[in-house]
């Protein structure tokens, strides 16, 4: 009876080494990421939706919701693509883009996510299918920055199952924060051609400029009609008209002059 007891315990404590060996190794389970990358003008974000060895994952649905940037496109992953076409394992991949602000796709693999090893070793066709499980890109999202924005937001929220088992949730979410360039607007300096700090006369007069034709016609402060008038020398006569009357009166004194020398000469 001892013995049996003994032999008993034994068991059991090798039944539980067994199973506490058995939770110590076995594998951890998948990881999903968001990766965002943004071009070096700035002007572009690429973000990649990656499961990280998801061995047994089936299937997820991801709603992408996303601010100061504009939507372009959204393609399916170099990876998940690999599998589009593959008659062991395929992959479908749809995708709503209807809501502005909001992307919701869905994907499912038709067996599931497997390990590496046996994408290689079951898939069909004369070229070993690679498949990369430690990144496995799901799907790929495109989109183009508002310069206008001061804030570039993308969040996924991630639902996903390995067959009838609902996996943990994930949320992956990218936040910059854009410095908007202003361009200060420019001022126009008053002009000010009657010369370095001087100020122009309210009736934009040049002071000392002479008049180089008869009352010339000339541009002053600010490209304004210059009011100065030509010298006069009459006493207040227009020097035009004294010319006429002096010419008249100069010819008259000629020809008294001559009438005067004639009689004397008779």
């Amino acid at each position: 009876m001892k013995t049996a007891k003994k032999l008993l315990a034994v068991v059991l404590a090798l039944g539980l080494v067994v199973c506490l060996s058995a939770m110590a190794f076995a594998a951890e389970p998948g990881t999903f990421s968001l990766d965002v990358k943004r071009s070096a003008d700035g002007k572009t974000l690429v973000a990649t939706l990656y499961a990280h060895e998801y061995t047994g994952l089936t299937s997820g649905k991801a709603t992408v919701t996303y601010s100061g940037v504009k939507l372009d496109k959204v393609e399916t992953g170099v990876q998940a693509k690999a599998l589009e076409n593959n008659d062991v394992n395929g992959f479908t991949f749809e995708k709503n883009l209807k809501t502005p602000g909001t992307a919701i796709c869905g994907f499912h693999f038709k067996e599931a996510m497997w390990d590496a090893a046996t994408f290689t070793e079951k898939a069909s066709g004369d070229e070993p299918l690679v498949i990369d499980t430690e990144n496995f890109d799901i799907a790929v999202f495109y989109f183009t920055v508002d310069e206008t924005a001061a804030v570039n937001d993308i969040t996924v929220d991630l639902t996903s199952k390995s067959g009838d088992v609902k996996n943990d949730p994930f949320t992956g979410n990218y936040h910059a924060t854009v410095e908007v360039v202003t361009t200060p607007e420019t001022t126009t300096a008053p002009c000010n051609p009657c010369g370095p700090g001087t100020t122009c006369p309210g009736n934009n007069t040049c002071p000392g400029r002479p008049c180089q034709n008869a009352c010339e016609s000339t541009t002053c402060c600010c490209q304004q009609p210059c009011q100065h008038r030509c010298v006069k020398t009459d006493g207040g006569k227009e020097t035009g008209d004294n010319n006429v009357i002096a010419v008249m009166a100069g010819v008259i004194a000629l020809a008294g002059a001559a009438v005067i020398v004639t009689r004397k000469r008779k």
